[in-house]
């Protein structure tokens, strides 16, 4: 097992077991002065780390300030080692089907608590712009299709099918929502939020007595809130499809708007292509089930009134 130096971690603490590792951190039980802690040591190697943790760092500044219970409360932030040390939440991650409509009543509490003319903030804390934000929709969407595009020239042979058919979709697409489009861009300062950004189970954690909280802020930062409620419906792995309508029933009735549904409608097929994309980038083959599951999103989101049509029909089934 691969621990960090002794030497780098405060007098007293004990580490217990290697939980994660990943490319840019590692996370650690812990014993400190009797009571369970996580232990979160970035990896200096990477050369984006020192943004990562500052925006991870700044966003617990900005939640505690605010007083935003939903998230381990913090021992000790090591700016030299880059280190984290908190809280151990006892609870899990929540599996398919085990989040409830009133969990995502808690979730979307929480997400409309963040608005950014809501939070207080000090001096000491630096909230940018969150990596791969929406908050500017044609640079967004321009982002999308040019690595759309880069795929299509470097892909192999059994994904280039697959995704100059999914080329196509979202040149067709944007072209029926031409209109629409015109009108985010004059709404694309609305809504804005204190994203988490990485969001989905896998960074939410549930305890037995129905607490929500949630961890993991190194891509956080100001976004519209449409995109964090896509990727919780797209990301993959992340919940079934009545944990979706769910969700889309308390995001759409906790702030009734036109705005609302006309920017879920525009982005949730292009978050599509963006998993398909995010997904591409790791395994660079696209899985026949992968594909499948987009290319059915994509057939039932081709235009926004389709769209419009199955969220009004969830609304009235409320």
């Amino acid at each position: 097992m691969k621990y960090i130096h002794q030497e780098k971690l405060p007098q007293g603490v004990e580490l217990m077991d290697c939980i994660k590792t990943g490319g840019n951190s590692t996370i650690y039980s812990a014993i400190w002065d009797d009571e369970e802690y996580i232990v979160k040591s970035y990896n200096q190697k990477n050369k984006d780390i020192d943004k990562r943790f500052e925006r991870e760092v700044n966003a617990y500044k900005l939640l505690n300030e605010n007083e935003i219970e939903c998230i381990p409360e913090i021992r000790l932030i090591d700016n030299e080692n880059k280190l984290i040390i908190m809280s151990k939440i006892k609870g899990a991650n929540p599996k398919k089907n085990e989040l409830v409509r009133t969990d995502f009543q808690r979730i979307l509490k929480i997400y409309n608590s963040l608005e950014k003319e809501k939070l207080m903030m000090n001096n000491n804390i630096k909230i940018v712009d969150a990596p791969g934000n929406i908050l500017d929709i044609d640079l967004a969407i321009n982002e999308l299709l040019k690595q759309l595009k880069k795929e299509i020239q470097t892909s192999k042979k059994y994904n280039l099918k697959s995704l100059k058919k999914i080329n196509k979709f979202a040149q067709n697409f944007l072209e029926l929502n031409r209109s629409e489009l015109r009108e985010i861009r004059m709404l694309n300062r609305r809504d804005i939020i204190f994203s988490f950004s990485d969001v989905g189970s896998h960074n939410t954690i549930k305890t037995k007595s129905g607490e929500i909280f949630f961890i993991d802020f190194e891509h956080s930062g100001w976004d519209d809130q449409v995109k964090q409620i896509c990727d919780w419906l797209i990301r993959p792995n992340s919940i079934s499809e009545m944990e979706g309508i769910n969700l889309i029933k308390e995001y759409l009735y906790t702030k009734p708007s036109a705005r609302r549904l006309l920017k879920l409608q525009l982005w949730l097929p292009l978050c599509c292509i963006k998993w398909l994309l995010i997904g591409i980038s790791y395994n660079r083959k696209i899985d026949k089930e992968n594909i499948a599951t987009i290319e059915k999103q994509l057939e039932l989101y081709k235009n926004s009134q389709s769209l419009a049509l199955k969220y009004k029909a969830i609304l009235i089934d409320k």
